[in-house]
């Protein structure tokens, strides 16, 4: 298991949360300028596809990997793991979190990790570029099996 999260078949970017005061001086959290590429394992969840148009279609899909971007605050990277205001581009499209981040510790520090349910946007605001949605489009094949000498 320890070589499924350490190697996962997909690339991922990740914009983590970032707290940053407006200029009224209030807190807010937004998605980092900056991405944060992730090697990650999935699964599809569930999905609903729009029968009529104008309908919105919704694809729900489980990210397993070792470690997440922590929040932002003020600039330094300090702080627990970022909340639904983190941002992930998978297979070519942005995905707002479903629900926080979840730490599974398992019965040995070789199987914790971290499972992260993503949600489809319909490409609403699009933060990231062309570029970072292509690279995540070339999907499991370009890390080759699982464990394979390719990535020693």
């Amino acid at each position: 298991m320890s070589t499924l999260l350490d190697r996962g078949r997909e690339l991922v970017y990740v914009y983590p949360e970032e707290r940053v005061y407006s200029d009224r001086g209030d807190l807010r959290k937004v998605p980092s300028d900056t991405p944060v590429a992730l090697r990650v394992s999935s699964s599809k969840d569930r999905s609903q596809v729009a029968d009529l148009p104008g309908q919105v279609d919704i694809h729900i899909v489980r990210l397993t990997t070792r470690s997440l971007p922590t929040a932002l605050h003020d600039g330094s990277n300090e702080g627990g793991p970022g909340s639904t205001w983190m941002r992930v581009v998978y297979q070519g499209a942005e995905y707002d979190l479903n629900e926080p981040p979840r730490f599974s510790q398992g019965p040995s520090r070789a199987s914790s990790h971290w499972e992260i349910q993503i949600r489809s946007r319909n490409n609403l605001d699009q933060i990231s570029t062309p570029e970072i949605r292509q690279e995540t489009l070339d999907g499991p094949e370009k890390f080759g099996p699982i464990g394979g000498d390719r990535d020693r």
